[in-house]
């Protein structure tokens, strides 16, 4: 659990640190994390993540990698603005976008590519694997945290929990309820 916290935490931006923006696209969401870097230390500090509409999800790959390029850069304006920024994806035609003439190009994709160039045209291939937040936060859709048929395995973590115990009662002002759902036996706290 400590490694998720870890690994969700997000900082405050330091004004002359190395920014960049990790991008994914799947067939019907994007993700993005962007980061900072101080010294040989990493830290985030944003996610963003969305499903994609009925129409985005009939666009090429290129279309929708370069969709979850543009709409993290408006996510993230307001702290990309007046920075350098690398982005980062593991489509590599968008390394090349900015080197290559634009007349096959779509409106769509013209309009993309002039906002991204507002910010950067550092554009940077990386491995999928390597690109672990970004994919995580694409691929939200897909993780099921909570069967909400069946609590019995959240009561019994809840009732063996050594620190929920020991917050119970204490005084700290913390309010724990407990609640009974039809579909479980025991009695859940929240």
């Amino acid at each position: 659990m400590r490694l998720i916290a870890n690994a969700t935490a997000l900082f405050f931006p330091a004004t002359d640190a190395r920014l960049s923006l990790m991008t994914d696209a799947l067939d019907f969401a994007i993700g993005a994390v962007l980061q900072q870097h101080i010294e040989s230390t990493v830290e985030h500090l944003g996610f963003f993540s969305r499903m994609l509409s009925a129409t985005e999800k009939t666009y090429s790959t290129f279309d929708r990698e370069l969709l979850s390029i543009y709409l993290s850069v408006k996510h993230f304006r307001y702290i990309l603005e007046g920075r350098e920024v690398v982005i980062y994806t593991d489509h590599k035609p968008l390394v090349f976008a900015f080197m290559r003439e634009h007349d096959n190009s779509t409106p769509r994709q013209i309009k993309y590519l002039e906002l991204i160039s507002q910010f950067t045209t550092d554009i940077r291939y990386i491995a999928g694997r390597d690109n672990v937040v970004a994919d995580t936060f694409s691929r939200i859709s897909q993780i099921n945290l909570l069967n909400l048929n069946d609590f019995s395995g959240l009561v019994e973590d809840q009732f063996s929990d050594h620190e929920l115990k020991s917050l119970m009662g204490s005084g700290t002002g913390l309010e724990i309820t407990p609640m009974y759902f039809a579909s479980s036996e025991k009695t859940t706290l929240l």
